[in-house]
Protein backbone atom coordinates (compact mmCIF):
# COMPACT_ATOMS: atom_id res chain seq x y z
CA UNK A 1 0.00 0.00 0.00
CA UNK A 2 2.83 2.27 0.66
CA UNK A 3 4.22 2.21 -3.24
CA UNK A 4 0.83 3.36 -4.21
CA UNK A 5 1.33 7.35 -3.70
CA UNK A 6 4.84 6.93 -5.35
CA UNK A 7 3.42 4.64 -8.39
CA UNK A 8 0.90 7.15 -9.03
CA UNK A 9 3.07 10.64 -9.12
CA UNK A 10 5.52 8.58 -11.31
CA UNK A 11 2.11 7.82 -13.82
CA UNK A 12 1.12 11.29 -13.09
CA UNK A 13 4.47 12.38 -13.73
CA UNK A 14 4.72 10.69 -17.31
CA UNK A 15 1.11 11.78 -18.32
CA UNK A 16 2.41 15.36 -18.05
CA UNK A 17 5.76 14.81 -19.95
CA UNK A 18 3.44 12.83 -22.36
CA UNK A 19 0.70 15.97 -23.03
CA UNK A 20 3.92 18.28 -22.73
CA UNK A 21 5.71 16.21 -25.70
CA UNK A 22 2.23 16.07 -27.51
CA UNK A 23 1.60 19.71 -27.24
CA UNK A 24 5.76 20.66 -28.50
CA UNK A 25 4.64 17.91 -31.49
CA UNK A 26 1.56 20.07 -31.93
CA UNK A 27 3.35 23.53 -32.02
CA UNK A 28 6.01 21.82 -34.73
CA UNK A 29 2.95 20.96 -37.13
CA UNK A 30 1.57 23.91 -36.92
CA UNK A 31 4.59 26.25 -37.59
CA UNK A 32 5.35 23.58 -40.23
CA UNK A 33 2.29 23.39 -42.32
CA UNK A 34 1.91 27.53 -41.48
CA UNK A 35 5.53 27.56 -43.11
CA UNK A 36 4.41 25.47 -46.11
CA UNK A 37 0.78 27.55 -46.94
CA UNK A 38 3.33 30.59 -46.64
CA UNK A 39 6.26 29.42 -49.07
CA UNK A 40 3.14 28.44 -51.31
CA UNK A 41 1.60 31.77 -51.16
CA UNK A 42 5.11 33.44 -52.18
CA UNK A 43 5.17 30.88 -54.34
CA UNK A 44 2.06 31.85 -56.06
CA UNK A 45 1.87 35.67 -55.72
CA UNK A 46 5.44 36.79 -55.16
CA UNK A 47 4.48 38.19 -59.25
CA UNK A 48 1.45 39.92 -58.11
CA UNK A 49 2.15 41.04 -54.95
CA UNK A 50 6.13 42.73 -56.78
CA UNK A 51 4.02 44.86 -59.49
CA UNK A 52 1.17 45.50 -57.10
CA UNK A 53 3.64 47.03 -54.50
CA UNK A 54 5.61 49.09 -57.35
CA UNK A 55 2.62 50.48 -58.79
CA UNK A 56 0.78 51.57 -55.52
CA UNK A 57 4.38 52.89 -54.18
CA UNK A 58 5.04 54.87 -57.82
CA UNK A 59 1.85 56.03 -58.00
CA UNK A 60 1.95 57.53 -54.15
CA UNK A 61 5.03 59.14 -55.44
CA UNK A 62 3.83 60.49 -58.31
CA UNK A 63 1.16 62.06 -56.50
CA UNK A 64 3.52 64.27 -54.48
CA UNK A 65 5.65 64.84 -57.83
CA UNK A 66 2.78 66.11 -59.66
CA UNK A 67 3.71 68.77 -62.18
CA UNK A 68 7.38 68.25 -62.15
CA UNK A 69 8.85 67.88 -65.17
CA UNK A 70 11.86 65.09 -63.94
CA UNK A 71 9.03 62.56 -62.61
CA UNK A 72 9.11 60.68 -66.39
CA UNK A 73 12.73 60.83 -65.43
CA UNK A 74 12.83 60.11 -62.04
CA UNK A 75 9.64 57.21 -62.49
CA UNK A 76 11.68 54.36 -63.75
CA UNK A 77 14.69 54.79 -61.21
CA UNK A 78 12.05 55.11 -58.57
CA UNK A 79 10.42 51.84 -59.80
CA UNK A 80 13.57 49.50 -59.68
CA UNK A 81 14.65 50.68 -56.36
CA UNK A 82 11.17 49.83 -55.05
CA UNK A 83 11.31 46.70 -56.85
CA UNK A 84 14.88 45.60 -55.16
CA UNK A 85 13.62 44.92 -51.47
CA UNK A 86 10.49 43.00 -53.31
CA UNK A 87 12.87 40.32 -55.16
CA UNK A 88 13.18 38.15 -51.31
CA UNK A 89 9.24 37.13 -52.19
CA UNK A 90 11.11 34.74 -54.58
CA UNK A 91 14.09 33.69 -52.25
CA UNK A 92 11.77 33.85 -49.02
CA UNK A 93 14.48 35.75 -47.49
CA UNK A 94 15.23 39.22 -46.86
CA UNK A 95 18.23 40.08 -44.44
CA UNK A 96 19.32 43.12 -42.48
CA UNK A 97 22.15 43.65 -44.99
CA UNK A 98 19.59 43.88 -48.10
CA UNK A 99 17.88 46.86 -46.99
CA UNK A 100 20.97 48.13 -45.75
CA UNK A 101 21.83 48.00 -49.35
CA UNK A 102 18.47 49.14 -50.81
CA UNK A 103 18.26 52.28 -47.89
CA UNK A 104 22.29 53.18 -49.32
CA UNK A 105 21.11 53.38 -52.81
CA UNK A 106 17.80 55.49 -51.62
CA UNK A 107 20.11 58.01 -49.75
CA UNK A 108 22.58 58.13 -52.79
CA UNK A 109 19.89 58.93 -55.20
CA UNK A 110 18.86 61.81 -52.80
CA UNK A 111 22.24 63.14 -52.10
CA UNK A 112 22.21 63.62 -55.90
CA UNK A 113 18.85 65.12 -56.05
CA UNK A 114 19.64 68.78 -57.49
CA UNK A 115 16.19 70.58 -56.97
CA UNK A 116 14.74 70.90 -52.91
CA UNK A 117 11.14 70.00 -54.33
CA UNK A 118 13.01 66.44 -54.92
CA UNK A 119 13.20 66.02 -51.10
CA UNK A 120 9.62 65.16 -50.34
CA UNK A 121 9.64 62.69 -53.39
CA UNK A 122 12.80 60.79 -51.22
CA UNK A 123 11.13 61.14 -47.92
CA UNK A 124 8.18 59.15 -50.03
CA UNK A 125 10.20 56.73 -51.00
CA UNK A 126 11.76 55.62 -47.65
CA UNK A 127 8.31 55.75 -46.39
CA UNK A 128 6.80 53.17 -49.22
CA UNK A 129 10.10 51.24 -48.11
CA UNK A 130 9.14 50.88 -44.71
CA UNK A 131 5.58 49.72 -45.82
CA UNK A 132 7.13 46.91 -48.32
CA UNK A 133 9.48 45.67 -45.12
CA UNK A 134 6.81 45.40 -42.66
CA UNK A 135 4.46 43.21 -45.19
CA UNK A 136 7.44 41.10 -45.58
CA UNK A 137 7.47 40.97 -42.05
CA UNK A 138 4.18 39.89 -41.61
CA UNK A 139 4.48 37.16 -44.13
CA UNK A 140 7.39 35.31 -42.99
CA UNK A 141 9.70 36.39 -45.37
CA UNK A 142 12.16 39.47 -42.82
CA UNK A 143 12.41 37.60 -39.58
CA UNK A 144 13.17 40.53 -37.19
CA UNK A 145 14.60 40.12 -33.62
CA UNK A 146 12.95 42.94 -32.30
CA UNK A 147 10.21 45.43 -33.43
CA UNK A 148 12.83 48.64 -34.37
CA UNK A 149 10.49 51.46 -34.50
CA UNK A 150 8.98 50.68 -31.18
CA UNK A 151 12.28 50.20 -29.71
CA UNK A 152 13.46 53.41 -30.88
CA UNK A 153 10.25 55.75 -30.05
CA UNK A 154 10.49 54.03 -26.19
CA UNK A 155 14.40 54.96 -25.89
CA UNK A 156 14.41 57.02 -22.96
CA UNK A 157 15.71 60.40 -23.43
CA UNK A 158 18.45 61.19 -20.46
CA UNK A 159 19.87 57.65 -20.96
CA UNK A 160 19.90 56.85 -24.65
CA UNK A 161 21.66 60.41 -25.05
CA UNK A 162 24.47 59.39 -22.64
CA UNK A 163 25.62 56.59 -25.26
CA UNK A 164 27.17 59.37 -27.52
CA UNK A 165 29.39 62.78 -27.77
CA UNK A 166 28.68 66.22 -29.16
CA UNK A 167 25.98 65.38 -32.19
CA UNK A 168 23.43 63.08 -29.20
CA UNK A 169 25.01 64.75 -26.03
CA UNK A 170 21.54 66.10 -25.59
CA UNK A 171 18.50 64.25 -24.92
CA UNK A 172 16.70 67.36 -26.50
CA UNK A 173 18.31 66.11 -29.74
CA UNK A 174 17.60 62.36 -29.32
CA UNK A 175 13.49 63.69 -28.74
CA UNK A 176 13.76 65.74 -32.14
CA UNK A 177 14.90 62.70 -33.88
CA UNK A 178 12.42 60.68 -32.23
CA UNK A 179 9.77 63.22 -33.31
CA UNK A 180 11.07 62.94 -37.05
CA UNK A 181 11.64 59.38 -37.16
CA UNK A 182 8.12 58.57 -39.09
CA UNK A 183 7.90 62.24 -41.04
CA UNK A 184 8.79 65.58 -40.92
CA UNK A 185 7.99 68.60 -38.53
CA UNK A 186 8.06 71.98 -39.12
CA UNK A 187 9.65 74.05 -36.44
CA UNK A 188 6.49 75.40 -34.82
CA UNK A 189 5.55 71.37 -34.63
CA UNK A 190 9.30 70.64 -32.77
CA UNK A 191 9.07 74.23 -30.62
CA UNK A 192 5.34 72.80 -29.24
CA UNK A 193 6.41 69.40 -28.56
CA UNK A 194 9.67 70.01 -27.11
CA UNK A 195 8.99 73.18 -25.25
CA UNK A 196 11.87 75.14 -26.85
CA UNK A 197 11.22 78.50 -28.43
CA UNK A 198 13.69 80.25 -31.01
CA UNK A 199 17.15 80.40 -30.61
CA UNK A 200 17.14 77.50 -28.04
CA UNK A 201 15.36 74.95 -30.42
CA UNK A 202 17.45 76.10 -33.46
CA UNK A 203 20.49 75.72 -31.28
CA UNK A 204 19.73 72.01 -31.21
CA UNK A 205 18.54 71.70 -34.78
CA UNK A 206 21.63 73.43 -35.97
CA UNK A 207 23.86 70.86 -34.22
CA UNK A 208 21.69 67.86 -35.71
CA UNK A 209 22.02 69.39 -39.45
CA UNK A 210 25.85 69.85 -38.85
CA UNK A 211 26.14 66.04 -38.09
CA UNK A 212 23.86 65.09 -40.81
CA UNK A 213 21.15 63.91 -39.09
CA UNK A 214 18.75 66.02 -40.24
CA UNK A 215 18.31 68.43 -43.14
CA UNK A 216 15.63 71.19 -43.94
CA UNK A 217 13.39 71.56 -46.87
CA UNK A 218 10.33 73.50 -45.83
CA UNK A 219 9.85 71.33 -42.90
CA UNK A 220 12.74 69.41 -40.93
CA UNK A 221 13.07 65.87 -41.87
CA UNK A 222 15.43 63.38 -40.64
CA UNK A 223 18.59 61.82 -42.95
CA UNK A 224 19.29 58.61 -43.78
CA UNK A 225 22.25 59.08 -41.74
CA UNK A 226 19.98 59.87 -38.59
CA UNK A 227 17.73 56.62 -38.99
CA UNK A 228 20.91 54.40 -39.41
CA UNK A 229 22.39 55.86 -35.92
CA UNK A 230 18.72 55.75 -34.22
CA UNK A 231 18.92 52.07 -35.04
CA UNK A 232 22.37 51.25 -33.84
CA UNK A 233 21.65 53.00 -30.44
CA UNK A 234 18.66 50.55 -29.79
CA UNK A 235 21.31 47.41 -29.23
CA UNK A 236 23.79 49.52 -27.52
CA UNK A 237 20.96 50.73 -24.99
CA UNK A 238 19.20 47.58 -24.46
CA UNK A 239 22.79 45.94 -23.91
CA UNK A 240 23.69 48.66 -21.58
CA UNK A 241 20.40 48.34 -19.51
CA UNK A 242 21.43 44.64 -19.11
CA UNK A 243 24.67 45.30 -17.53
CA UNK A 244 23.17 47.18 -15.34
CA UNK A 245 20.67 44.70 -14.13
Amino acid sequence: MSEQPTDFARILNELQEMRSDMKKFSDKMYHLQTSSFLKEFRKNCSEVMMKGYQDAGCESIGKIAAGCANWERCHPVFRALLGDILTSLNTGELSPEDIHSVREKAEKLRSRSSHDTCESCHHEVNQQLDKQIEMLRAIGVYKEGEDTPELVLSMPDEESAALFNDGLSSPIRIQILKLLYFGGKSFTDLSSATGLRGGNLLFHLEKLQKCGMIHKHGEYLMSYRGYEILHAVVPLFQKSKQEDE
